[in-house]
């Protein structure tokens, strides 16, 4: 992984940047070839009237490019809206700047896009902004000093880049590496890439970097530089140094980027030397070498880890270590994780072994000597989980041991059967076998023009090249497009095909725009005919095995169940239709239009979740994130959609709602918000949760789930009678509570979750088997998100209360006390287990008391502050 340090601003190294836009024009990037928008993972936005005029502008600009490369700008609210909508820009993470007026008005309307993942809203007046701002979640800070917008911005992408650099991590069993070919073919890549008898050549690169810097001083000087200077012995010199070249190698080893991997091939090779070099010249001097790196990861990677014991852990990327464990263990108290937590890695090599993978200690050959990243270990390193640590409140981060182990029996199986021959072929060949035809056309064009024209083996690229375009029904992108969009088009387009036939006429303004919002986001999997010719010239030629169609009443007869298709029928109909004189296909029914679209949109986001886990069960842990992240944006902007067409009247007063207190995971520490922590500290909130294992041999269930499974600020909700609340189990995230409502099918549950996670509920509400799940709580952080929740949540039986986050505790009070009576009746002969909920209960009456006595205490003093 990358060799990002974890340095404060100011300690950064200069960087590639970009031409500044003109004031006249909208900011945007010198786009000289195809593929330089993906040179980053993330692209810094600011839109500002005077964000090109002003010289205090100009000059933080480039102390912003020193964090992020490439810098947008926009003096136009609309331009700017336009183009961070507009379907190229979903490449990279946005990180938006913008000023007060601006941000008032453009945030209504981008809030909700993916792409968007922060927001900082630079003013000259924080207070008059603060109010509104407070609102939006993605909104890190509103600030009108430049020193702190540049040391908030600094110190958030530091994390961010070290939370990217966890998605080259993949697990695989021990026995099973054969048959996890996303593992394989990427791994035996390497190997070949490196062995290849094609001569690299960094002739390309530097062509690239010339065009992406053409306008920009600074960068062609850096260029140049690099053009002039770089030579195999100086691979490690330049990949340690801080520029855009380092960010790219490793955005490119993450996303397993084949057309920039040959393009970078000249950088792999020559590391590898120098890696095999040092690993060489020190082999037979020590026995046992013990290395570590402190890791940001999500609890569910960390999850993984604890699951996997045995099994192995490999890296997509190149991975940094050092000897020193204290100063690894040290790097945790610069940064908080939001929704994860840091793990030290202790890396054990045994130097016995005859490793195929180079590594060693690069302190005398990196750029700044940087003790942190003093060792390093090649990319493609595969390593087995020896133990995880158990979770010590002491420490800010969890111990996993991990054993460097690439000689796997299996894998070995596969590495001799190409071993000694160097026809750069085999690697097509071994993608084909795996299954991965985008990647074959683009590495056997890229062969094609390496290998001599005449030569038998550029025939033989001719010939898989035809075969695999004749082979496939849709078209393959050419090696010229950007590959980000091939995989995002490969994740995208759903196996389950939908049908709208004859809903034309019913469609309203509200559900046109909820359809035209699926369509770009869903492409090729929503089909719209308005002739029953046409839907069934459709059914006749179609390979989908799953359809789900979306109809009027009407045509109830046309829906004949098929074994060979499995077709699933929602009815659009004034007066319900008895189904079973018709057909098992048909599974609802709807007296709205409104509510057909938004049932539309969730089959489409449990059809994500479906094939993100048939994804995570084949090793394609990316891949099924990528699914995951699509589903909740597509319920998201559903909804946003459908927010908009709120009537006014329809909003929840918001006047009476608490301050929002913001606690980020790990209860970190600084000198700046000290006090501020302390208080928080002492809040009780959700996560403190306590449960009772008494509770835990009852049929009836309560659990509450709070999600923060994305990168954005979760509020932290206070519970000030959390003490008596021990009928609860809290989950802090999906799976887990998923896990729990599947392993226990003799429960009723009754669960209480954010409306953050009910796009991750979706499945579970459409899922007519869990019967267990009987009945759904929902509170929610804003306003907004109450008003569409209850909307779009009337559909549900099981959702019985949309409430505001103020009102959780109330309801769970009140709920606890009807949930005691209900436990103690069905356990009264349980003398000493009735006594304890008897207890418990007269426990939550006498908070709910409290409550009341509270609200009234509350409402007399705002009288006399009023007086």
């Amino acid at each position: 992984m990358g060799n990002k340090t974890l340095t404060i601003f100011g300690q950064k190294q200069s960087s590639f940047t970009k031409q500044k836009s003109s004031s006249s024009q909208p900011g945007t990037p010198t786009t000289p070839i195809d593929n330089s928008r993906s040179f980053e993972s993330f692209l810094l936005v600011w839109l500002s009237p005077d964000v090109n005029t002003n010289p205090g502008n100009l000059a933080t600009q480039a102390k912003l490019r020193n964090i992020i490369t490439s810098l947008i700008t926009f003096s136009d609210c609309e331009q700017c809206e336009q183009w961070i909508s507009k379907e190229e820009s979903n490449v990279e993470k946005i990180i938006f700047i913008v000023s007060g007026t601006f941000g008032q008005k453009i945030l209504p309307k981008i809030h909700g896009l993916q792409q968007l993942i922060a927001v900082y809203v630079y003013c000259a007046n924080v207070k008059r902004h603060e109010g509104w701002a407070s609102n939006y979640t993605k909104v890190r800070t509103v600030v009108s000093l430049t020193d702190k917008l540049i040391e908030q911005i600094s110190l958030d992408q530091n994390c961010r880049e070290l939370m990217e650099d966890t998605k080259a991590l993949h697990f695989t069993k021990t026995d099973d590496f054969l048959n996890n070919p996303h593992f394989v073919w990427y791994r035996l890549f390497i190997d070949l890439l490196l062995r290849t008898g094609v001569q690299p050549s960094k002739s390309d690169f530097v062509c690239m970097l010339e065009q992406y810097t053409k306008n920009d001083v600074e960068g062609k000087s850096l260029v140049k530089e690099f053009s002039k200077t770089y030579d195999w012995n100086r691979a490690l010199w330049w990949y340690t140094r801080d520029t855009l070249l380092n960010r790219l190698v490793n955005k490119v080893l993450r996303e397993q980027n084949i057309e920039m991997l040959f393009i970078l091939r000249f950088l792999l090779v020559d590391i590898y030397k120098q890696l095999k070099y040092i690993s060489d010249f020190k082999r037979g001097q020590e026995h046992k070498l013990l290395v570590y790196k402190l890791l940001p990861i999500t609890k569910e990677e960390l999850n993984k880890m604890k699951s996997n014991i045995g099994q192995y852990l490999c890296m997509n990327g190149f991975l940094f270590a050092t000897r020193d464990s204290k100063l690894a263990a040290e790097q945790a108290k610069l940064f908080t994780v939001a929704n994860g937590e840091f793990v030290l890695l202790e890396i054990d090599v045994d130097l016995n072994v005859n490793y195929m993978i180079p590594f060693g200690d690069i302190s005398h050959l990196s750029y700044d000597q940087n003790p942190v990243n003093q060792f390093l270990f090649m990319c493609g390193s595969i390593f087995r989980i020896k133990f995880v640590d158990s979770p010590n409140k002491t420490k800010t981060w969890t111990k996993v041991q991990l054993l460097l182990a690439d000689r796997n029996h299996e894998l070995d199986k596969v590495r001799y059967k190409f071993e000694g021959e160097q026809d750069p072929l085999l690697i097509g060949h071994y993608l084909e076998e795996a299954g991965e035809h985008n990647k074959c056309e683009i590495f056997y064009e890229r062969m094609q023009q390496e290998l001599p024209k005449d030569s038998l083996a550029a025939k033989s690229c001719q010939e898989q090249l035809n075969l695999i375009r004749n082979s496939n029904k849709e078209p393959i992108k050419s090696s010229k497009e950007i590959t980000v969009q091939q995989k995002e088009n490969e994740s995208y387009i759903l196996k389950t095909k939908f049908i709208l036939f004859e809903l034309k006429p019913h469609l309203t303004e509200t559900t046109k725009s909820i359809l035209t919002i699926l369509q770009k986001l869903v492409p090729n999997s929503i089909e719209i005919f308005e002739t029953a010719t046409e839907y069934e010239k459709f059914l006749k030629s179609t390979s989908n095995s799953q359809i789900i169609v979306f109809t009027d009443g009407k045509y109830a007869s046309k829906f004949v169940y098929d074994k060979q298709i499995d077709m699933q029928v929602y009815m659009l109909c004034e007066n319900k239709i008895d189904v079973h004189t018709h057909s098992k296909c048909i599974k609802d029914q709807f007296d709205n239009i409104d509510d057909l679209l938004c049932q539309l949109t969730d089959e489409i986001v449990c059809a994500y979740h479906k094939e993100a886990k048939e994804d995570e069960n084949r090793g394609d842990s990316i891949k099924a994130k990528e699914k995951l992240a699509k589903a909740e944006q597509v319920h998201s902007e559903a909804m946003n959609v459908y927010n908009q067409q709120l009537e006014p009247e329809a909003h929840k007063d918001s006047s009476t709602l608490p301050p929002i207190y913001i606690r980020w995971l790990g209860n970190r520490r600084d000198g700046n918000n000290r006090v501020l922590h302390e208080k928080l500290n002492q809040m009780p909130f959700l996560p403190d949760l306590r449960f009772d294992a008494n509770y835990g041999m009852c049929r009836i269930s309560t659990v509450l789930l709070h999600a923060a499974d994305s990168n954005e600020v979760y509020i932290a909700i206070e519970l000030n009678n959390i003490g008596v609340l021990t009928f609860i189990r809290f989950f802090d995230n999906t799976r887990d509570c998923e896990q729990f409502i599947a392993n226990n099918p003799t429960k009723e549950i009754t669960l209480f979750t954010s409306s953050r996670n009910l796009a991750s509920c979706i499945p579970t509400l459409n899922n007519r088997v869990t019967k267990q799940l009987a009945t759904i709580y929902v509170f929610c952080e804003t306003v907004d998100q109450f008003n569409s929740t209850t909307r779009w949540s009337r559909r549900y039986k099981k959702i019985c209360t949309v409430m505001m986050y103020n009102d959780l505790e109330y309801t769970l009070i009140w709920y606890g006390i009807n949930h005691c009576k209900r436990v103690r009746s069905e356990n009264i002969q349980n003398v000493g287990f009735a006594e304890i909920v008897r207890r418990d209960a007269e426990q939550l009456a006498l908070a709910l008391a409290e409550y009341f006595q509270q609200q009234e205490n509350n409402v007399v003093q705002e009288a006399v502050q009023v007086s």
